[in-house]
């Protein structure tokens, strides 16, 4: 998590075209899927982490909001989707 180059998805400046916007569902679902797992653990902590590097990586500004985001949102809560 903390060692993957996200691409300054997260500056104002950098440009993400269709294609670049389309990867970052596939790193939403990625996120959330290894939140639930944490969470499936007991490990609500690091869950948490996971999710909060998310959000920061992709912020709304840059990445808009999409459906999958409301797997993270449901995993802050304790609900994970499954």
């Amino acid at each position: 998590m903390n060692k993957f180059e996200f691409g300054n998805m997260n500056k104002e400046s950098v440009y993400l075209d269709e294609n670049n916007l389309r990867m970052t569902t596939n790193f939403r679902i990625n996120f959330s899927r290894l939140a639930e797992e944490l969470l499936s653990e007991g490990k609500r902590d690091s869950a948490i982490a996971v999710l909060d590097k998310c959000v920061d990586v992709m912020p709304d500004k840059n990445v808009p909001y999409n459906y999958f985001m409301s797997r993270i949102a449901e995993c802050i809560t304790k609900q994970p989707v499954r």
